[in-house]
Parts: C-alpha cells; sequence; structure tokens
C-alpha cells in the first residue's frame, strides 16, 4: 500500500501527508513507536483543515503515545485534537481521534473522564445511526475505560455491543481485536 501511495505522490504530486501517516501506522504496527511518532509530528504543522489525512495524523499520534507508554501524554493530546476538531467543526472523523483518546485516559488513571468521554461519543454515533468499525471502537474503548474502573458491568454491556459491531461484516482481523479485548 505504501508503495502504490508512493507511486501516486510521484505521478500526482499530491498524497504526500496521507503515504506519511500510512508509513507512521505500519511502523506503528511494527513494534516503532519512536519511528511513527517522529513521522507523525513532521506533519504535526498540517492545518486541520487543509488534509483529509488530519485525523489519522491526530489518531495515529495518540496511538504511538501510548506504544511508547506515555498514556498521560497520550491523553491531553487526545483531548487537544478533539477540542479542535470541535472547533473547526471536523465531523465525523473526529470519531477516529475519539477512541485512542479515550483509551488513553483511561491508561493515565482518568477512568471517569474516558467514561464520560465514551458515553458522549457513543450516544452520537447511536443517534447517527452509524454502524461498523468506528462505533465497534468506541464500543471498545468504553470496555477498556470499565475494565480499569473495575466497573464488570460496564465492561459485559460495552463488549457485548463490541462483538455486535466487529462482527457485522465477518472481518477476522476484527473478530481477533474483540477476542483480545475478551
Amino acid at each position: 500500500c505504501i508503495e502504490r501511495l508512493d507511486d501516486a505522490v510521484e505521478r500526482y504530486g499530491s498524497g504526500m501527508a496521507f503515504a506519511s501517516v500510512a508509513r507512521a501506522q505500519y511502523l506503528r504496527l511494527q513494534g516503532d513507536y519512536a519511528g511513527a511518532l517522529r513521522i507523525v509530528r513532521s506533519l504535526s504543522a498540517i492545518a486541520p483543515l487543509s488534509q483529509q489525512t488530519w485525523h489519522w495524523i491526530a489518531c495515529t499520534h495518540i496511538q504511538a503515545l501510548l506504544g511508547l507508554e506515555r498514556p498521560g501524554e497520550a491523553g491531553d493530546v487526545g483531548l487537544e485534537y478533539l477540542a479542535l476538531a470541535q472547533r473547526h467543526d471536523i465531523t465525523p472523523s473526529h470519531r477516529v481521534i475519539a477512541a485512542p483518546a479515550i483509551e488513553a485516559l483511561a491508561l493515565s488513571g482518568r477512568a471517569e473522564q474516558a467514561n464520560a468521554l465514551a458515553e458522549q461519543y457513543i450516544a452520537e454515533i447511536e443517534a447517527d445511526r452509524v454502524r461498523g468499525l468506528h462505533r465497534g471502537a468506541l464500543y471498545e474503548a468504553r470496555a477498556k475505560a470499565a475494565i480499569l474502573q473495575g466497573d464488570r458491568e460496564g465492561f459485559e454491556r460495552a463488549a457485548q455491543r463490541c462483538s455486535n459491531e466487529y462482527r457485522l461484516g465477518r472481518n477476522p482481523a476484527l473478530v481477533a481485536k474483540y477476542e483480545r479485548l475478551m
């Protein structure tokens, strides 16, 4: 995928940010969180409304910080990105940022704040009748926050809802993601 994105950048002269985010996510998936963070920081000057990839840059930034075991910083950065998205009315892509921000808040000991944020975004996504990956990711984040808060009932409710969403398309990667949650 990265090679094809690089080819498109070379051919059309645009899409460099998208190729860079893909490269950062690839490094993150390989466990090179510092490398992913370096790439994301090089993209930090991109204004929210100037690139379609801005929300993916924000998401990757939070995920890289989580991988580096810096949940407090990741939570703060996540809240800043969500506030920026709200100020610039970047919807519905702001939801991509919400799930890792919720997880970061929970991991940094702010489970109540994480739960409140999760409930806010879950209510929004349910009201919009969105199904699938984004809805499942919010339920997964809510379930993780419930685990850290010792809320067994909240965990079971969120995990069941996550299962329903992740199993919609019978995607083995999402099913595996749910199984790791359990």
